[in-house]
């Protein structure tokens, strides 16, 4: 009667381990891999945006939230959020970012599953300063700094990152990234484990 229950109870173990070990060689590191862009392009294009916490407001002109899913349906479903500003994609380099009337926050996700990406958040103030804006600035297409200078176009983005803050016109956000060597900030990153 004793070896059945040990079997039985060995049989089970086996069981969860191969289980076990076929899930985790399944699962998909988002912050190992780049999203490939059949994802990104196969996503819902939304006309309100999608926050955290499932509350709507109507996107400015110019402004298009783009929602992908990965495991849709299952406990470890994920949504995966990308901005695209006058069809301009925003790079996730941004921790925050203003256009027009709406704002965002870069999310990163701690656990398989939840958000990922730009989700909207409430507006900050951002000021205007007296210093006007040059021709030079505005070719360039952006420039750092917190206070808006007076005459900057009404549609640059207002961005900040872990070191700055700027102004750059949605056309140049990708190369401004680029000139400013900004990393990118991962979708999802690892859990942090304290010791005391």
């Amino acid at each position: 009667m004793a070896n059945r229950f040990f079997r039985w109870v060995g049989i089970v173990c086996l069981i969860f381990l191969f289980a076990t070990a076929a899930l985790a060689q399944s699962s998909v590191q988002p912050d190992e891999i780049e999203l490939p862009e059949s994802l990104k392009n196969s996503g819902k294009e939304v006309s309100a945006p999608i926050s955290e916490d499932g509350a709507s407001q109507s996107l400015p002109e110019g402004l298009r939230q783009e929602i992908t899913y990965s495991d849709q349906g299952t406990p470890r479903e994920v949504r995966h959020s990308f901005l695209h500003v006058e069809g301009n994609p925003v790079p996730d380099t941004f921790s925050y970012l203003e256009y027009k009337d709406s704002a965002w926050v870069f999310k990163s996700r701690t656990v398989p599953w939840g958000d990922d990406g730009y989700w909207t958040v409430k507006k900050r103030n951002t000021t205007e300063g007296q210093k006007i804006i040059t021709d030079g600035i505005k070719q360039r297409g952006w420039y750092r700094g917190k206070v808006r200078l007076r005459g900057t176009p009404e549609n640059w983005v207002y961005v900040e990152w872990k070191d700055g803050r700027g102004f750059v016109a949605p056309h140049r956000m990708e190369a401004f990234a680029g000139e400013l060597d900004l990393p990118f900030l991962p979708r999802r990153k690892q859990a942090e484990c304290r010791t005391t």
